[in-house]
């Protein structure tokens, strides 16, 4: 999914949070998070609303690293 719309934040933001998590993989987590967090955002875009729940996701995520990757 990634490959195919790699500007899809959300799905970003899920890969991180099913994925990166239940394998343990911090970086890949963080990595994933940050990107999402630091994409720039076109108000004119069909998902601009989408990508702002995207990013507020991440940094929700984000905040909770330390407890998420004990």
């Amino acid at each position: 999914a990634i490959e195919l719309a790699p500007t899809h934040w959300e799905t970003q933001v899920m890969y991180a949070d099913y994925y990166a998590r239940d394998v343990g993989d911090r970086a890949l987590f963080e990595r994933l998070l940050r990107g999402v967090i630091d994409a720039p955002l076109d108000p004119a875009s069909t998902y601009y609303f989408e990508d702002l729940v995207a990013q507020d996701d991440a940094k929700r995520l984000l905040a909770k690293i330390d407890s998420l990757f004990p």
